[in-house]
């Protein structure tokens, strides 16, 4: 489960899109490893991620932003059976508006149910027996490798990624920051100013190069780069 630059869908691919925050978790909650163990690609989608791996580790990454992966995705699918799980209802109509030609070329089921975490294993379950060919799951970090975990867990044989707000981007309900933002790896000052109640996400993300020591770096260089932690250890 490498780090991947190949685009999405890759079928029967469980994805993930890591960032700077997913790290940090990745180090402090067993629960959230345990959520993303099975991922068989990875994508980093932080400019920090990418510092840390380089230093941390002396690995180079590339990055491929969440919204970026979903925009080739929504370009080019043609007759596939997808899953738009969760994000708002605006957004979902957004969506629609935005890119007529995906919902035309493919056959498309949305659902933007305010599920409680409880309510996942079943409606997971239910997703799975429907059999579509990709799911995309806009549930925001934690939450999405939670459910997505599950989907698989319940049989899901098709390809998952979890995208949080890209959905949002690209339908125009929330405004991305420009291209120099994003050149920059500073694509998340302006959404911060733009929202506040992004101070914590960005405070965990910086969060992460104090941990510089933490006994779990060594399961983390491994989930990143596909290869097992005895491997990285001799």
């Amino acid at each position: 489960m490498p780090l991947s630059t190949e685009l999405w869908p890759i079928d029967g691919a469980r994805a993930v899109v890591f960032n700077t925050e997913a790290a940090w978790f990745y180090l402090k909650s067993e629960e959230y490893r345990a959520d993303v163990h099975g991922a068989t690609h990875i994508y980093c989608d932080g400019a920090g991620l990418a510092a840390y791996a380089r230093r941390r580790f002396g690995r180079e990454v590339s990055r491929l932003h969440g919204p970026d992966i979903m925009f080739d995705y929504l370009q080019s699918a043609v007759g596939r059976k997808v899953m738009l799980f969760g994000g708002s209802e605006a957004a979902q109509v957004g969506l629609r508006l935005a890119f007529p030609d995906f919902f035309e070329r493919n056959t498309v089921v949305s659902d933007t149910r305010m599920l409680a975490a409880d309510d996942f294993p079943v409606v997971a379950a239910e997703i799975a027996e429907q059999k579509h060919d990709d799911v995309l799951i806009f549930l925001g970090l934690l939450r999405q490798e939670r459910f997505q975990a599950l989907l698989h867990a319940a049989g899901y044989r098709g390809a998952s990624i979890g995208l949080g707000a890209a959905i949002d981007f690209l339908s125009g309900t929330k405004t991305r920051s420009g291209k120099a933002w994003q050149i920059l790896g500073l694509e998340w000052l302006p959404r911060m100013v733009r929202e506040p109640r992004m101070l914590p996400r960005v405070a965990r993300s910086f969060a992460l190069f104090p941990r510089w020591y933490h006994p779990q770096n060594r399961q983390l260089e491994a989930f990143l780069f596909g290869e097992t932690q005895s491997s990285l250890e001799r």
